[in-house]
């Protein structure tokens, strides 16, 4: 004959005596789950190759407003603005690279008015 269990109620705590209580495991739990610091290098050389870095890109924004002063018309502003533009998107400087789309624009609005005979001295 089959035995019938009795049915086990789910929400009742589960009594079961451990024989490791009070002993510490080999790796602690709370350190896994901390998340970790970004190390912050206090190098000289890492300060020399930021301010390289500010300097190359203020020598890249001089050569950039050459370009645009040199324009002799409005397509050849244009043209340098959305190399401009390009250059900012690549680098992902956004609010750059929005200023000088707005400044393209507006160029090119005045290169078809230049193209049609009014001519800004």
């Amino acid at each position: 004959m089959t035995s019938i269990q009795r049915p086990i109620d789910i929400g009742k705590p589960v009594l079961v005596k451990r024989s490791n209580k009070g002993k510490q495991l080999g790796f602690d739990i709370k350190t896994l789950c901390r998340q970790l610091k970004p190390r912050i290098q206090k190098d000289a050389d890492f300060r020399l190759t930021l301010s390289e870095a500010k300097a190359a890109r203020s020598q890249h924004a001089k050569s950039l407003v050459l370009r645009f002063r040199e324009a002799c018309s409005f397509g050849e502003l244009s043209e340098a603005l959305k190399m401009a533009v390009l250059c900012c998107k690549s680098k992902k400087l956004k609010s750059e690279a929005f200023f000088l789309g707005t400044k393209l624009l507006k160029s090119k609005r005045l290169q078809h008015v230049e193209a049609q005979g009014c001519r800004q001295v």
